[in-house]
């Protein structure tokens, strides 16, 4: 009994979890869904295995699939930040853009120190002609995780946007 085993050994779900991502940074999908299988068995409450379980099927490109279980994950927890960031690179995918906006602003006002879903915001945003909104999404990113070895990106980008103004407003760089 897998329940007994998890009881008797804590650390029993945390080494499947481990494989699971392990399988899923080797391209082991089938692998990975089987082991993110057995967490949720194990720990059906949980919104991990389940956001972990999209995560697979969004790199499948079984879109509808990943977001069926990103709603599974975030029925477990409606403020799982992974998930909401998770759900709204998906909907990004579909062209869904009012929805993926929806959850990343919902995601970054429940976990407001988690960048993921600003950087996402930021690129939907400079997408829809917002520059100066974006900036001050990848600004925060600059704050919340002024060591973040992607700050070099971070950066560009805030360039490339400011130019994006110089040039809306006229002037030359």
């Amino acid at each position: 009994d897998l329940s007994a085993a998890l009881k008797q050994n804590p650390w029993f779900g945390e080494a499947i979890n481990g494989r699971a991502a392990v399988r899923f940074h080797r391209k082991d999908m089938e692998g990975a869904l089987a082991d993110f299988a057995l967490m949720a068995q194990l720990m059906p409450e949980r919104p991990e295995p389940f956001a972990n379980r999209g995560e697979v099927r969004r790199a499948q490109g079984k879109l509808q699939e990943a977001l069926e279980e990103f709603a599974q994950a975030l029925g477990r927890d409606p403020d799982f930040g992974v998930a909401l960031n998770s759900r709204a690179v998906t909907w990004l995918e579909l062209g869904e853009d009012e929805k993926a906006l929806a959850d990343l602003d919902r995601c970054i006002e429940k976990n407001p120190y988690y960048a993921n879903p600003r950087f996402n915001r930021a690129r939907l945003r400079l997408k829809r002609g917002l520059p100066q909104a974006a900036i001050e999404d990848w600004e925060a990113i600059l704050k919340i995780e002024p060591e973040a070895p992607g700050n070099a990106e971070v950066r560009a980008n805030i360039e490339e946007a400011r130019k994006q103004i110089g040039e809306a407003s006229g002037e030359k760089r």
